[in-house]
C-alpha cells in the first residue's frame, strides 16, 4: 500500500503546483484575448493591459514564493505549527513576500476604486469566465476580499 505523501513533499512540491497553473491561467487569458481581440478590436489594448498586470503582478508572487520555498527561504510547515505564521518565526524573505503581498492589494485597490478600475473590467469583463456586469457589484465583490485578507493578515501577524 501507499504510503500518503508528507507535508514536506507537499511543500516542495506546492510552488511548482503553483507555477504550473499560473502559467495554464495566462495561456488561457492570452488564447481567450486573442478570440476576443479578433471579434472586438477596439478592446485588445485593455484585454493585453488585464494580462500584463496578471502576469507581473500574479506572476512575480507566484515566482517569488516558488523561489523562496526552493531556496528554503520559507518554511511553509513551520515546526510545530500548520501554517505559516509571524510568530513562527518568519524570514526576511518571507517578511518581504508579505509586504509585497499587501503592497500590491493596496495599489489594485487604489487603482479599482480611485482609477475607475471596477469600470474598466465590467468593460473587458468578457475575458473572464464570469465577471459582474456592475462596477458596484465589483467594488462590493472586492471590499469582501479585502476584509478576508484583512483578517488572514491580522491572523498569521498575531497567532
Amino acid at each position: 500500500m501507499d504510503e500518503p505523501l508528507s507535508e514536506d513533499v507537499i511543500a516542495r512540491l506546492f510552488p511548482l503546483i503553483a507555477i504550473v497553473v499560473f502559467v495554464a491561467d495566462a495561456l488561457i487569458f492570452h488564447a481567450r484575448a486573442n478570440r476576443l481581440s479578433s471579434q472586438m478590436p477596439q478592446k485588445r489594448a485593455g484585454y493585453e493591459k488585464i494580462i500584463r498586470a496578471f502576469l507581473i503582478y500574479g506572476g512575480g508572487l507566484t515566482a517569488t514564493y516558488a523561489v523562496g520555498v526552493a531556496m528554503g527561504l520559507i518554511n511553509v510547515f513551520p515546526p510545530e505549527e500548520s501554517v505559516m505564521t509571524a510568530a513562527a518565526g518568519w524570514s526576511p524573505f518571507a517578511w518581504a513576500l508579505f509586504v509585497a503581498s499587501l503592497l500590491i492589494l493596496i495599489r489594485f485597490s487604489v487603482w479599482l476604486y480611485l482609477r475607475n478600475g471596477a469600470e474598466f473590467l465590467v468593460a473587458h469583463g468578457e475575458i473572464f469566465r464570469q465577471f459582474p456586469e456592475s462596477p458596484i457589484t465589483v467594488k462590493v465583490l472586492w471590499a469582501c476580499m479585502l476584509i478576508g485578507s484583512g483578517i488572514s493578515m491580522v491572523y498569521q501577524l498575531t497567532r
